[in-house]
């Protein structure tokens, strides 16, 4: 007994670390490798032998065995002796197929059909116990199983599964072959066995089309009923889907959808997860239910929102009130102005406690270097216009954006005498401060400054005349947060505070006052009373942001969610979502980290110790699915010690004062803290997105992309992988792509590679970079800037690619699993997959909104991220029978691993 146990393990192996290698590796390594070779085939190899062994051993002579033993004796001898079948060949099946059956065409290109039938063809076939289009038995009887029943269905097709005719291009070549060279056998004459070979396999994928076999049968669940219906409206079955995938899967969903006036794109998700917020924070829980505190004032700040007259009764004077006796007044209002006690490191400091970083960013960040501790950083500050490029040429965006201070300034000032010189002067600053950004390519381009120091140091570092030490010591100070001279520093870009500090030392008073003021309103220009609102929706306007005002619950809703977002989440996950849905995301996330695993083992571009370094990343992610876990729990300690100061009154404007003192001492106190590597960070669970973040080598899939189209519960597998699936492949795919190539797996700033497999990934990558750049968008006549988004579409092939191999094997290991959804069920669950990856980018809109997109954003435009990686992918022209070259199926495939 213990021989075969010791044959087997492999002790040098921690059985803690991987048990199957411990208890199969000696086994694994001394026995020859064949399909299939397990334990089970084993067992059954050695069966099959003893059952010839007893078959072909005679029995002894006193020995009176029954017939039925020496019938099965004869069937084997007959079967054994296959002398005697070459010696008899064909001829008695040939003689059964003419007279029996009326003969076999393919044979001869003269049949005469004048006496054929084919329910008699059926039924001779079936005395022969074949299926064929029809399948007829008996069976036991599933409402009374002490009785058979009749049963008639689908009969077999001839390559068994009806995937075969859709997705597998050898295997079909093979099965036509097979006819073809059968028939050329039996027949002289082969003028028109081609022609009947293509007519008969054309019938039987015909069929294949229609039959409910394993993976066929018709989904009937309330879900799929909806999916099929928001699917229908996507898909538009006029274009072929290997000539345009994206407008096959979203062609009727671009057709019928209106944009909104409020936004500049299409965003159904978004839209709806907003109404729910919305739902939330208005409906009241019963009156025997006692909510948290936290969720009070959640409700509470919400009502402060939308109680817009009491907005416009309080007007602008709370917020004028703290510009004049916080912050020194705002020159723009008047056209004198003392300056004689002007000082910007105390101006940048006040303003900062309201968490604003305007000229010069700083904060509070996790130590790259010791992924466990936080640190000080310093940099740059953020513009008015977000991009530093919209600052290089004038246009129709800066030219709204000059408009948009001087309508502000003038709505609140009688003497607008120099109101215009103030604009410009102010203009002029920030065109200055921009050029110390460099473009966003630049930035991209260009390795910055970066230095590690400290407090004690910065001083000595940074020969400026503007005081960062000084600046770091005060901000931090507000927060009771006492700096010491070995608190680490990181100077994110030492250039661009050595430009501005050079510009600001030439800059008048009244213009930096200016510039800060105005930046201050700007950032609390969606919150102030409907004159002012509307004066920023010009900007809006010019910018692609949005055409006019979203709804004010809206608005509202997604406020409180930004601010308070782990409340807001506890009450949406109790109305919207299902807390053991989680588990099933859970084990996608782990199926498809296996996948990508095999994709980056099977690289030959890859040096070992490179690959080793990221299966090991990959491995040791962090997953955060949906929310964090103490939202589902009764014990709301947590949450109340987490909103304890968030306590509001009825004037919505000084509630955003408090919200955003509180936030940016938030931030300070952090650095007193160790960073909890599995903690959520703050981001609102509420919405849709996904993240990762190399500094904790965590994936986050919050709840709110966790709603149909990219995932439900109760959906067919092929959705949920087709939809989150995906997105799921391409965060993982960000921990060796993009910023998380400069990070171990720990999170910190170690290089991943070695230099001569990232020396091998830039030019595999090329591939990529050159088939984006050729994407055109046509009525703009501007092209995508491949070498901008290659890390995201990188990640977008890989995610794909990664999500479908764990689809086909989830449905290999449970393949009655999926159903087909009605009306839709002439597509495979393979295509079904792709079908909804394209139908969760789906997306219109404005041109103003591509034309930003495409210039400024390092994701591709969403019918790109369709075509994109679909047309890299083999599977995909296997699944729509699709021939290299033709649009969506490129001959020469981009695939960096």
């Amino acid at each position: 007994m213990s021989k075969y146990l010791i044959e087997g393990i492999d002790e040098t192996i921690d059985p803690c670390e991987d048990f199957y290698q411990f208890a199969s590796g000696i086994y694994i390594k001394n026995n020859r490798t064949s399909d299939n070779l397990n334990t089970f085939s084993l067992l059954q190899a050695k069966l099959d032998d003893n059952i010839v062994d007893i078959l072909s051993s005679s029995s002894t002579n006193d020995t009176n065995e029954p017939k039925a033993l020496i019938n099965a004796r004869n069937l084997y001898r007959s079967c054994i002796n296959e002398q005697h079948i070459e010696d008899e060949g064909i001829d008695p099946i040939l003689s059964l197929i003419d007279n029996e059956f009326g003969g076999w065409p393919v044979k001869q290109n003269s049949w005469d059909d004048s006496t054929f039938n084919t329910s008699n063809l059926l039924l001779k076939l079936r005395q022969y116990s074949s299926n064929i289009i029809f399948g007829i038995g008996t069976s036991i009887n599933d409402k009374n199983s002490t009785e058979y029943v009749l049963t008639i269905g689908a009969g077999d097709l001839g390559l068994g599964q009806q995937e075969y005719y859709m997705n597998e291009p050898k295997i079909t070549m093979a099965y036509r072959q097979y006819m073809f060279d059968l028939a050329s056998i039996l027949s002289n004459d082969t003028s028109t066995i081609e022609q009947d070979v293509n007519d008969v396999y054309k019938l039987e994928k015909e069929l294949a089309n229609h039959f409910l076999t394993v993976n066929n049968e018709l989904c009937v669940t309330p879900y799929c009923f909806k999916a099929a219906k928001y699917l229908i409206e996507g898909i538009d079955e006029t274009v072929d889907p290997c000539v345009d995938f994206n407008q096959f899967g979203c062609g009727t969903y671009i057709k019928n959808n209106r944009i909104p006036d409020d936004s500049t794109t299409t965003d159904f998700l978004q839209t709806q997860l907003s109404d729910n917020i919305v739902d939330i924070l208005t409906s009241l829980p019963p009156n025997d239910i006692k909510e948290p505190k936290a969720i009070i004032n959640a409700r509470n700040l919400y009502h402060s929102c939308i109680n817009e007259q009491h907005t416009e009764d309080e007007g602008i004077d709370p917020i004028l009130s703290l510009i004049n006796n916080e912050f020194g007044g705002w020159p723009i209002m008047q056209s004198s102005w003392d300056d004689s006690n002007f000082n910007i490191l105390n101006l940048l400091l006040k303003v900062r406690k309201y968490q604003n970083n305007i000229i010069f960013g700083i904060g509070t960040s996790i130590d790259d270097t010791n992924s466990t501790e936080y640190v000080l950083t310093i940099g740059a500050g953020n513009l008015g216009l977000d991009k530093p490029e919209y600052y290089m040429n004038e246009s129709k965006t800066t030219m709204a954006y000059r408009q948009d201070m001087f309508d502000s300034a003038s709505a609140l000032s009688n003497d607008t005498s120099t109101i215009k010189q103030d604009v410009n002067d102010v203009y002029k600053l920030e065109k200055e401060l921009a050029k110390c950004y460099g473009t966003t390519d630049e930035q991209q381009q260009r390795p910055k400054a970066r230095i590690r120091t400290t407090v004690g140091q910065l001083r000595q570092l940074l020969h400026a005349s503007f005081d960062f030490t000084n600046y770091l010591t005060s901000a931090y100070a507000s927060a009771n947060v006492t700096l010491m001279d070995s608190d680490i520093v990181i100077v994110e870009d030492i250039d661009y505070l050595y430009c501005v500090s050079s510009i600001i030392e030439q800059v008048p008073p009244r213009t930096l006052q200016n510039y800060a003021i105005g930046r201050f309103m700007m950032q609390l220009n969606d919150n102030l009373p409907k004159q002012f609102r509307s004066i920023k929706e010009n900007l809006n306007h010019a910018v692609g942001v949005t055409t006019t005002e979203r709804a004010r619950a809206v608005n509202c809703g997604r406020f409180v969610n930004k601010y308070m977002p782990f409340a807001v989440t506890k009450l949406y996950i109790k109305k919207h979502f299902d807390d053991n849905a989680r588990k099933q995301v859970f084990e996608m996330v782990a199926n498809i980290k296996k996948k990508i695993i095999n994709i980056l083992g099977d690289s030959t571009w890859m040096d070992s110790i490179s690959k080793n370094k990221t299966i090991e990343k990959v491995l040791a992610i962090d997953v955060q699915i949906g929310y964090p876990d103490y939202l589902v729990s009764d014990n709301v300690t947590q949450l109340e010690m987490q909103y304890a100061d968030y306590v509001f009154d009825s004037s919505f404007i000084n509630n955003i004062f408090k919200i955003l003192q509180i936030k940016a001492k938030e931030e300070f106190q952090l650095l007193r803290k160790h960073v909890d590597r599995k903690a959520w960070d703050d981001l609102p669970p509420a919405t849709v997105n996904a993240f990762y973040s190399p500094l904790k080598n965590q994936i986050i899939i919050p709840v709110g992309i966790l709603q149909k189209p990219f995932y439900d519960k109760d959906a067919p597998r092929y959705l949920n992988s087709g939809g989150i699936g995906v997105v799921i492949g391409h965060e993982i795919t960000h921990a060796f792509v993009g910023r998380g190539l400069h990070f171990d797996k720990d999170g910190n700033r170690i290089p991943l590679w070695t230099h001569e497999t990232i020396k091998a990934f830039i030019e595999r990558k090329k591939c990529i970079v050159d088939q984006y750049s050729s994407f055109t968008v046509p009525n703009l006549n501007i092209n995508a800037n491949g070498d901008k988004t290659q890390n995201e579409d990188i990640a977008d092939n890989i995610g794909l690619r990664a999500a479908f191999y764990a689809y086909q094997e989830f449905i290999q290991a449970n393949p009655n699993a999926d159903k087909r959804l009605k009306d839709l069920s002439k597509y495979s669950p393979t295509q079904m997959f792709f079908i909804n990856y394209a139908y969760t980018r789906c997306a219109k809109m404005t041109d103003s909104h591509t034309r930003n997109q495409v210039l400024s954003d390092v994701h591709s435009l969403k019918s790109f991220r369709v075509n994109g990686p679909t047309s890299n992918f083999a599977e995909f022209d296997q699944a729509f029978s699709c021939k290299p070259g033709q649009g969506n199926s490129r001959v020469n495939k981009c695939t960096v691993w």
